[in-house]
C-alpha cells in the first residue's frame, strides 16, 4: 500500500511544470523565515515586557494589514504577471520582517507587523491563480498538497533553527533579548532568499490577467458561490485565531518551557503538518475534497480538547501534534475545492474573498484571544475555538455535500499545459 502511494505521488510530481518547482524553491525559503518568527515573536515580545494583551493586538494588525489587502492583492494578480508580484512582496514583508524584529515601540510593531501581514496575504493570494495556471487536471491537487508541506517542512527546519539558536547566542554571552533579535533578523533573511527563485519563473510577453477596470471588478464575480466559500472559512479563522497565535505561550505559560524545547515540539508539528498536507490529495482522491475537508477538521476536534484541559506534558504535545496534522490537511484541499468551484477570471477573487474572511475573523478573534488567556487562561478560549470549529466543519458539509464527488478519482493527464502567469 505505502509502495502505491509514494509510486502514485512520484507520478504525479512529474508533471510539475518548471514553474511550479521554482515557486515551491520559494515556499521553502518562505517557510522556512517565517517559522522562526512564528516560533520566536511572542517569546520576543514577553521578553520586551508586554503582556498577552499587547501581544494580541500586534498579531492582529497582521490581520488587518490583510483585510485591507485582500480585494487589491486580487485586481493586482488579474491585471500583472504574478512573477513580479511575487518579488515585490517578498522584498517588501522581509524589510517590514526586519525592522519588526529591531523595534520596541508598540506602534512600531504593529505598523510592521500590518505592513508584513499584508505582504504575505498578497503572496497568498497569487498562489492559488498560479497554480491553476501552471498545472493540469493531472497533478493540480497534489500541487496544492505539496506546496503546503514544503513550507510545513522547511518550517521543521525553521522550528530547531529557530529554538536552538537564542540559547547558543546567551552561552556565547548575548543576553537573550538579543539572542531573539539577532534569530528573527536570521528568519527574514533568509525568507528574502525565496526572491531568486521567483525572478527565476518563466513570465510570458502578456498580462495574464483579465484588465478589468477596478470599477467594473467587484460586479465581473461569482459572488454568490463567493460568498457560500467564505462562510466556512471565516468560522474557522475565527476559532485559530483565538488560540493558534498562543500555542507557544501555551507551552512557555502551562509547562514552563524555554525556546529550545519549544522548538523541538514545533519543529515535530511541521513534520506531522507536511504529513497531513501529503496525504489530502490521496485522500481525496477516494472520497472527494469535501469530504476530506469535513473529516480531517472534524477528527481534530478532540485532540484540541485534549490540549484544552490536559496539565500532561506528554499528552499536550502528542494532541499538538495531531490537531495539526489533521486540521492543516483540510486547508489546500479547501483552497483547492474553492479553484475548482469558478473559471479562471474568478480564482484571484475567490481566494482573495478567502483570505479576507480568515484575516477579518483572526483579526477579531485574536484580540480577544489574548485577552481571554490574560484573565482566565487556555482552556475556555481552547473550548470556544472547539465550538467554532464544528460549526465550520458543519457549515462545510450542509453547503458543499452536493459536491462532494469532485476529486473523486483518478485525475486524468491534460495534454496541454499553461504557463502563462
Amino acid at each position: 500500500m505505502i509502495k502505491d502511494f509514494l509510486k502514485d505521488y512520484l507520478a504525479h510530481l512529474r508533471l510539475f511544470s518548471p514553474n511550479a518547482r521554482k515557486f515551491l524553491i520559494g515556499s521553502f525559503f518562505m517557510g522556512l523565515g517565517l517559522s522562526v518568527f512564528q516560533l520566536l515573536m511572542n517569546l520576543y515580545l514577553v521578553q520586551l515586557g508586554f503582556d498577552e494583551g499587547h501581544i494580541g493586538s500586534i498579531i492582529s494588525a497582521s490581520s488587518i494589514g490583510t483585510v485591507l489587502i485582500a480585494i487589491p492583492a486580487a485586481i493586482l494578480v488579474d491585471r500583472f504577471r504574478i512573477k513580479y508580484i511575487l518579488m515585490f512582496a517578498t522584498l517588501t514583508s522581509g524589510s517590514a520582517l526586519i525592522t519588526q524584529a529591531l523595534s520596541t515601540s508598540i506602534w512600531n510593531l504593529r505598523i510592521m507587523s500590518m505592513i508584513s501581514g499584508s505582504m504575505f496575504t498578497i503572496h497568498m493570494i497569487a498562489a492559488s491563480p498560479f497554480f491553476m495556471r501552471n498545472s493540469t487536471s493531472a497533478e493540480r491537487p497534489y500541487l496544492f498538497g505539496v506546496n503546503m508541506a514544503v513550507s510545513t517542512f522547511s518550517g521543521f527546519i525553521g522550528s530547531i533553527i529557530g529554538g536552538l539558536t537564542p540559547i547558543w547566542l546567551v552561552e556565547t554571552g548575548a543576553t537573550l533579548l538579543l539572542g531573539y533579535r539577532y534569530t528573527l533578523v536570521g528568519g527574514a533573511l533568509t525568507a528574502m532568499l525565496s526572491l531568486a527563485a521567483y525572478s527565476a519563473i518563466k513570465a510570458k510577453t502578456t498580462d495574464s490577467g483579465q484588465s478589468l477596470k477596478p470599477r467594473n471588478y467587484m460586479g465581473a464575480r461569482d459572488w454568490k458561490t463567493t460568498l457560500k466559500l467564505m462562510i466556512p472559512h471565516f468560522l474557522i479563522g475565527m476559532g485559530a485565531g483565538l488560540v493558534i497565535p498562543f500555542l507557544n505561550l501555551y507551552f512557555l505559560k502551562r509547562f514552563e518551557l524555554e525556546s529550545d524545547d519549544i522548538g523541538r515540539i514545533f519543529s515535530f508539528g511541521a513534520l506531522f503538518t507536511a504529513a497531513g498536507f501529503l496525504a489530502g490529495p490521496a485522500i481525496a482522491r477516494r472520497v472527494g475534497l469535501v469530504k476530506t475537508v469535513v473529516i480531517s477538521q472534524f477528527l481534530s476536534i478532540p485532540f484540541f480538547l485534549v490540549l484544552a484541559f490536559s496539565h500532561n506534558l506528554f499528552l499536550s504535545v502528542v494532541a499538538f501534534l495531531f490537531r495539526g496534522s489533521l486540521m492543516n490537511m483540510a486547508w489546500p484541499m479547501y483552497n483547492n475545492f474553492a479553484m475548482e468551484m469558478g473559471d479562471e477570471k474568478n480564482q484571484a477573487s475567490v481566494n482573495s474573498a478567502l483570505s479576507l474572511a480568515w484575516n477579518s475573523s483572526w483579526m477579531i478573534s485574536a484580540n480577544i484571544g489574548g485577552l481571554m488567556i490574560e484573565k482566565s487562561g487556555f482552556t475556555a478560549v481552547m473550548l470556544a475555538t472547539v465550538g467554532l470549529y464544528l460549526a465550520s466543519t458543519t457549515a462545510s458539509w450542509l453547503l458543499f455535500n452536493k459536491y462532494r464527488t469532485i476529486g473523486i478519482g483518478l485525475y486524468p493527464a491534460a495534454p496541454g499545459r499553461k504557463n502563462n502567469l
